[in-house]
């Protein structure tokens, strides 16, 4: 007797932040035999991460657009691409037959979670913050499941939905990473601090470091620092006026960012879902400065619960508290932080096991 293959739909787009868990999540299913397929914004992040992933069976696209927060004559076109964006994927639902959905947020995600839900396919979340976004607030409502990576997020979903999983990061953990400590102009002895600001770059971060050089070098601090593709040129410039010749380690991107996490002593990050995730992973404690004009001011709220957790400090851009009067009292608290915590038992890296496993369980029961 032939057996029935499960099939899951999955979506995510918009930004990394809600792309890469997405992937992860995809990689574990493709493991377990399950066959998966992909709806995305067309010539988009997605399309392109997607069809990096060995085993996906296809990517469907969709041409749908965000809700921006200043006003343009696009918010016109919104409910039009929407329902065509709806209409597209209920078609593509026939297509697949899917025994089950998951979005991981993002305006991308709605148009198939509400073609799922019409289609009668189960509907499953993953929210990657501790403050929701307004495309999973919504689609929470029809939702079977939500996956949460912060418990402060089960007051926005009915709780009887909600499974603390942690957020799915696309990281291979590992303890066995050398250092050449010479080849990235670093001290052995001296603290070494990553400076996390995306691959963007974070202008405001980097003319914070820049300011606060000689405070660094006063206490030995060392810093490996991701300035970003778009401030690199201007990092590397103020260094040479400010006669810094040893102690940093300027870089745009890296494929080696795996090893700094391992060879750094503390972080300053922005307070993306998943750098911070990351972050617990390494049991970095982290310096967290949100972008004050992230969506629904996710990137607070994950700030904030790190430094309930005591697991960081947040620093808001407007806090009239002095940069290294904050900073000292954080390497007072560093100390105390993951004491004694196993990296194998961070939840991040279960997260795609556990929403995987899930995911099984349930569809296993109806097939």
């Amino acid at each position: 007797m032939r057996v029935k293959k499960i099939k899951v739909l999955v979506s995510a787009g918009g930004t990394g932040g809600h792309i890469i868990p997405a992937v992860s999540v995809c990689n574990e299913l493709i493991k377990r035999d399950i066959d998966v397929y992909y709806i995305g914004n067309k010539n988009s992040m997605e399309a392109d991460l997607i069809c990096k992933v060995k085993g996906i069976k296809e990517f469907y696209g969709i041409n749908v657009q965000k809700l921006y927060r200043s006003y343009t004559i696009k918010h016109f076109l919104f409910p039009f691409k929407l329902l065509s964006s709806i209409l597209s994927c209920i078609n593509y639902i026939k297509i697949i037959k899917p025994d089950a959905f998951i979005g991981f947020g993002g305006f991308v995600s709605g148009a198939p979670a509400i073609a799922s839900y019409l289609s009668n396919v189960s509907v499953y979340l993953q929210e990657q913050n501790c403050n929701p976004g307004i495309t999973n607030k919504i689609t929470g409502f029809f939702a079977k499941k939500v996956f949460l990576a912060y418990k402060e997020s089960f007051k926005f979903f009915k709780k009887t939905k909600c499974i603390y999983s942690g957020n799915p990061v696309n990281i291979s953990h590992s303890l066995e990473e050398s250092f050449d400590y010479e080849k990235y102009n670093l001290s052995y002895q001296n603290k070494k601090l990553l400076v996390l600001g995306g691959s963007q770059g974070s202008l405001f971060i980097n003319n914070l470091i820049l300011e606060n050089m000689d405070y660094f070098i006063n206490k030995n601090i060392d810093i490996i620092w991701q300035t970003g593709k778009n401030h690199l040129s201007m990092v590397k410039q103020e260094l040479i006026k400010l006669g810094v010749n040893r102690g940093v380690f300027a870089f745009d991107f890296s494929s080696e960012l795996n090893k700094f996490y391992h060879n750094s002593d503390f972080v300053i990050s922005r307070g993306g879902a998943l750098s911070l995730a990351e972050v617990e992973i390494y049991r970095l404690p982290a310096f967290v400065i949100p972008l004050p004009s992230a969506a629904v001011n996710e990137q607070y709220y994950n700030a904030l619960s790190m430094e309930k957790r005591n697991l960081g400090v947040l620093f808001e851009q407007k806090d009239k508290q002095s940069f290294q009067d904050r900073f000292d009292q954080f390497l007072g608290k560093c100390k105390g932080m993951y004491p004694n915590k196993k990296v194998e038992d961070v939840i991040h890296l279960k997260a795609a096991k556990i929403i995987a496993d899930e995911l099984i369980s349930d569809m296993s029961g109806r097939i």
